[in-house]
């Protein structure tokens, strides 16, 4: 259908129209209109009423008796009467604002402030005002297309997008990593231009995103992490809140008393001596001036310490190498502990987010992948050692320019106190009741509408809604420009694959014996 074509008419109903719905019967030949496009009403004055359509309903007066339709429509008896003559289409349209003219700017919207009258045109906007309605921007980032209008791409504001952090929500297997694939090559694609992005660092539990560092395009802007490879300079990182959580020192106060004296004794002794590792601080502990409990406490946190096995006297990565549009992966796929994991993401956080406080690194987009396991909604202080730094930079990185980004599969277990700072949500299908009615409590402009079609939506299918878009709005997201298929491939192909890694390495062996 063409911009500006009529597709129907605004008719009376209970409560409308009104300033923030209308009803409007379909002209024949529009059935093809769907649930979550956009359509306008020319109404008087010359004035244009921006809309979506919330729901569609289909209705004929000879179906509405039960004995009446059975005769007509079971016995064949429609022929003898006008049945589809009297077949009637009509949506609900829930008012966006009202079009004006805003100069040299192209046109803005505004709130509506009466509502259109019975009998005004209902027409498919141009597309030009759909992208007003949406809030999308021709530099912006191409994360994908209006889902029921594809000719209309979704661009979106980075600083909207971003600052006031993102949550991508969504079950397994909908496209939730995916879609965040796309954001991040927008976002390097930008600075591959010259545009000024910011450093982009990922903590990626299962090493999805290492193949953007094997992509001829990417690449060369991509530096992976093993887990298994970083380390944190103690000096870094040696205070009494780290040790009360990794040791556990809640049991007396004796015990508590006694630790943080011995890390006050440590921090004095090696302040200035350079870096140390836990293994240093074992050989001085003679020269600590230490009492019988504080040795017996000091010797408990090292061997901690030493277990964990991340503590050093460098740090890997060095976040102050981090530079403007580039991408860091925390790979943490080759650790098995989760207590580590936690450890690495808690440090990790903290030096990133006080670095940018002090300006030391530029502005960065933290992207946490199954944030649920790393910020979970019910969990204690020793459980979840990352939960508390994620939250502290979800309610305080916005003023200095720190941005975060949630993936999560269970929106359920995710820290309501960090999803709630997310000021735009990408929701993908959901299907769980719990995660359903998280997501509901979570976002203040999720729609009845939009929550009904959560349900349904296809891979790649999603609502965008929140600070980067003027009204929640559906969305094809795009194909991802990096090839790489790491996990992609289908269930035979990884089995054969399986089978033949196991073939040649028992030809290895037989050769070798």
């Amino acid at each position: 259908m063409s911009p500006d074509e009529t597709v129907g008419v605004v008719i009376s109903a209970e409560d409308s129209p009104s300033t923030t719905q209308f009803a409007f019967v379909l002209r024949e030949g529009c059935e093809t209109l769907k649930k979550g496009q956009f359509v306008e009403v020319v109404a008087g004055h010359g004035r244009r009423i921006a809309a979506s359509i919330v729901d569609i309903f289909s209705s004929n007066p000879y179906a509405e008796d039960r004995l009446v339709a059975r005769e007509i429509f079971g016995n064949n008896a429609s022929i003898n009467f006008p049945v589809e003559e009297c077949q009637t289409v009509y949506g609900i349209a829930r008012i966006i604002g009202e079009i004006e003219d805003g100069g040299g700017d192209g046109i803005r919207i505004r709130k509506c402030a009466l509502p259109p009258s019975p009998g005004d045109a209902v027409v498919i906007p141009p597309e030009e005002h759909v992208r007003r309605m949406v809030g999308i921007e021709e530099d912006g980032l191409l994360v994908g297309c209006l889902l029921f209008q594809p000719e209309v791409e979704v661009k979106l504001n980075v600083t909207k997008l971003l600052r006031k952090h993102l949550a991508i929500l969504a079950m397994s297997g909908a496209g939730k990593s995916y879609t965040a694939g796309v954001i991040l090559e927008e976002l390097l694609k930008k600075g591959e231009k010259g545009h000024p992005m910011p450093a982009i660092l990922i903590i990626d539990p299962h090493g999805e995103y290492t193949v953007y560092a094997e992509d001829e395009r990417f690449a060369r802007m991509t530096r992976v992490f093993r887990g298994s490879e970083v380390k944190f300079s103690l000096a870094d990182v040696l205070d009494y809140d780290l040790i009360s959580r990794v040791v556990h020192m809640s049991t007396s106060s004796v015990r508590r008393k006694a630790a943080k004296t011995f890390v006050q004794k440590v921090g004095k002794f090696f302040r200035d001596r350079g870096p140390f590792t836990p293994e240093d601080i074992l050989a001085c502990m003679d020269s600590l001036g230490l009492s019988k409990k504080e040795q017996e406490v000091g010797e408990e946190i090292v061997e901690m310490l030493t277990s964990y096995g991340v503590f050093s006297n460098i740090n890997i990565p060095n976040l102050l190498q981090m530079e403007p549009s580039k991408l860091y992966i925390l790979d943490l796929s080759d650790l098995e502990s989760m207590a580590v994991k936690q450890l690495i993401v808690r440090l990790i956080t903290q030096q990133l987010f006080r670095l940018r406080i002090n300006g030391a690194v530029p502005p960065f987009l933290l992207v946490v992948e199954e944030a649920h396991n790393f910020a979970p909604s019910q969990a204690s202080k020793y459980e979840a050692l990352a939960k508390e730094p994620i939250e502290t930079l979800a309610r305080e990185g916005r003023k200095f320019y720190a941005c975060l980004c949630l993936v999560s599969q269970r929106p359920y277990y995710l820290s309501p106190t960090a999803l709630a700072q997310c000021n735009t949500h990408i929701i993908m299908r959901v299907t769980n009741p719990n995660d359903l009615n998280h997501v509901r409590e979570s976002c203040e402009s999720l729609t009845r509408e939009a929550l009904d079609m959560i349900t349904t939506f296809q891979p790649g299918e999603c609502v965008i809604m929140g600070e980067a878009v003027h009204t929640p709005v559906f969305v094809k997201i795009r194909e991802r420009e990096c090839k790489a298929e790491k996990f992609e491939k289908s269930l035979e192909d990884a089995v054969r694959e399986w089978v033949e890694e196991r073939k040649r390495i028992k030809g290895d062996l037989e050769a070798f014996l």
